[in-house]
Protein backbone atom coordinates (compact mmCIF):
# COMPACT_ATOMS: atom_id res chain seq x y z
CA UNK A 1 0.00 0.00 0.00
CA UNK A 2 1.41 3.38 -0.86
CA UNK A 3 0.87 6.70 1.29
CA UNK A 4 -1.04 9.12 -1.86
CA UNK A 5 -1.40 11.57 -0.06
CA UNK A 6 2.71 12.17 -0.09
CA UNK A 7 3.01 11.21 -3.61
CA UNK A 8 4.31 13.74 -6.21
CA UNK A 9 2.07 13.81 -9.36
CA UNK A 10 5.02 12.19 -11.38
CA UNK A 11 4.66 9.26 -9.17
CA UNK A 12 0.90 8.97 -9.06
CA UNK A 13 0.63 9.31 -13.20
CA UNK A 14 3.89 6.56 -13.19
CA UNK A 15 1.46 4.23 -10.51
CA UNK A 16 -1.02 5.34 -13.23
CA UNK A 17 0.40 4.31 -16.30
CA UNK A 18 1.15 0.67 -14.32
CA UNK A 19 -2.59 0.52 -14.18
CA UNK A 20 -2.87 1.42 -10.38
CA UNK A 21 -6.61 2.12 -9.48
CA UNK A 22 -5.54 3.52 -6.21
CA UNK A 23 -2.96 6.14 -7.42
CA UNK A 24 -5.63 7.55 -10.23
CA UNK A 25 -8.24 7.40 -7.04
CA UNK A 26 -5.20 10.05 -5.80
CA UNK A 27 -4.74 11.84 -8.40
CA UNK A 28 -8.17 12.30 -9.35
CA UNK A 29 -9.21 13.53 -6.09
CA UNK A 30 -6.00 16.05 -5.98
CA UNK A 31 -7.04 17.08 -9.58
CA UNK A 32 -10.94 16.55 -11.22
CA UNK A 33 -12.43 19.67 -8.74
CA UNK A 34 -9.95 21.54 -9.69
CA UNK A 35 -10.21 21.07 -13.78
CA UNK A 36 -14.02 21.82 -13.25
CA UNK A 37 -13.49 24.71 -11.62
CA UNK A 38 -10.88 26.25 -14.30
CA UNK A 39 -13.60 25.04 -16.95
CA UNK A 40 -16.27 27.28 -15.16
CA UNK A 41 -14.23 30.17 -15.19
CA UNK A 42 -13.87 29.51 -19.22
CA UNK A 43 -17.18 29.44 -18.86
CA UNK A 44 -18.50 26.06 -19.01
CA UNK A 45 -22.11 25.62 -17.76
CA UNK A 46 -21.99 23.07 -14.55
CA UNK A 47 -22.80 19.88 -16.19
CA UNK A 48 -20.49 20.97 -19.24
CA UNK A 49 -17.91 21.49 -17.13
CA UNK A 50 -18.51 18.48 -15.48
CA UNK A 51 -18.40 15.73 -18.57
CA UNK A 52 -15.37 17.60 -19.47
CA UNK A 53 -13.25 17.25 -16.51
CA UNK A 54 -14.42 13.48 -16.42
CA UNK A 55 -12.90 13.09 -19.79
CA UNK A 56 -9.86 15.17 -18.94
CA UNK A 57 -9.48 12.24 -16.33
CA UNK A 58 -10.45 9.30 -18.28
CA UNK A 59 -7.87 10.62 -20.40
CA UNK A 60 -4.95 10.35 -18.24
CA UNK A 61 -5.86 6.97 -17.03
CA UNK A 62 -5.72 5.61 -20.68
CA UNK A 63 -2.43 8.02 -21.80
CA UNK A 64 -0.64 7.97 -18.27
CA UNK A 65 2.05 5.79 -20.06
CA UNK A 66 2.78 8.19 -23.25
CA UNK A 67 3.76 11.44 -20.25
CA UNK A 68 7.02 12.85 -19.55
Amino acid sequence: MHDDVGDSDEALVARISRGDREAFAAFFGRYAARVKAYLIRLGARGALAEDLAQDAMVAVWRRAASFD
